[in-house]
């Protein structure tokens, strides 16, 4: 259930320590998903645990509301999170590297959009050598799609 996958990642970012990482692919942003984060996102990074969003690029094609995404990138800026915009992306995943607590989400479902009454799913994965791998995979696929739009 969306519902469980929200109640806990807000609970690992809570939990998550000042070492941590936090990635979160998530191509379209909706403002109470985003809202239900901000808060804990806010504290977090001021513990000194690192949280990027990849997000895509307020410019692009499939952003129908681009004022509004442009605010929401702005409002997690300001909550200390990494925000990189992406011309090109279609992942959806959350990654937690946290020496203790080490997770990776994957899925269908846009972490920081809205999803109410859909049938989204995450997969969670908790094996370290499972979500360090599915960390490369994501990291490579950001560079090489992003090279692809430049050729």
């Amino acid at each position: 259930m969306p519902e469980d996958f929200v109640d806990e990642l807000q609970r690992l970012i809570v939990n998550a320590r000042p070492e941590a990482r936090i990635l979160i692919y998530s191509p379209y942003l909706y403002d109470e998903a985003v809202e239900r984060y901000l808060g804990v996102m806010e504290t977090a990074t001021k513990r000194g645990v690192e949280i990027i969003v990849y997000t895509l690029t307020p410019e692009h094609r499939s952003i129908r509301w681009k004022d509004r995404h442009k605010a929401l990138i702005e409002k997690l800026r300001k909550a200390g999170v990494e925000v990189r915009e992406r011309t090109n992306m279609h992942e959806k995943a959350v990654i937690i590297l946290d020496e203790e607590n080490m997770v990776a989400y994957f899925g269908s479902l846009n972490p920081l959009s809205k999803y109410r009454g859909k049938a989204d799913y995450m997969l969670k994965f908790t094996h370290p050598e499972v979500v360090n791998a599915l960390y490369l995979f994501l990291e490579t696929l950001a560079v090489e799609s992003e090279r692809e739009l430049e050729e």
